[in-house]
């Protein structure tokens, strides 16, 4: 991950081509206090991404960016927020039907091992997808699917199982909170 070193460099870069109003780095001291207020935001990105960053940039404006214009060219940001964005128009409702008749083939007393293991081959679905799958069905209930013969109900069961699936695809899983969902929503990290 990008060290002081990393963002002086950046720095220098940007200096030598020339960039306009930029900050004062006319001394050793400015620069580094600079660099060093910069690195906490540049710290996740790799120092390869930094420099494809800086590149980008320098082709893009000819005035000195701020570092979260610098962390949004950032191949990695760039990939997870197109991955959030995606995620967050995908909300399992296309798969449902299918998971209404998985659990209804299985039957109520499916243990959850068995029913997890044979997820991917017998729904069938990708293995990234399976997590959000399995999230999906967990909060509307095995059971409860199973048992399931009213479409009110079922679009109930629909609904608790849409969130827990966007949950699962948009967070990975990790429980956070608002502001946390919109730094990862804006392409940062979640700390």
């Amino acid at each position: 991950m990008a060290e002081l070193a990393d963002v002086v460099e950046m720095f220098s870069n940007f200096r030598l081509i020339g960039l306009r109003n930029g900050p004062d780095l006319s001394t050793t001291e400015k620069q580094l206090a600079t660099a060093k207020a910069w690195l906490p935001i540049l710290a996740s990105v790799s120092p390869a991404e930094l420099q494809h960053a800086c590149v980008a940039w320098g082709e893009e404006s000819q005035f000195w960016p701020a570092p979260a214009e610098i962390r949004k060219l950032c191949p990695s940001i760039q990939k997870r927020t197109a991955q959030i964005e995606a995620a967050k128009n995908d909300d399992g409702m296309g798969v449902w039907p299918r998971v209404l008749k998985y659990v209804g083939s299985l039957g109520t007393n499916c243990k959850p091992e068995e029913w997890k293991g044979r997820l991917v081959r017998d729904l069938p679905c990708s293995p990234d997808q399976a997590p959000a799958i399995i999230a999906g069905i967990e909060a509307a209930g095995w059971r409860q699917i199973a048992q399931s013969d009213n479409d009110w109900i079922r679009k109930d069961l629909g609904r608790a199982f849409s969130r827990a699936y966007q949950q699962q695809v948009v967070t990975g899983g990790k429980v956070i909170g608002l502001n946390n969902y919109k730094r990862l929503a804006g392409g940062r990290d979640v700390e």
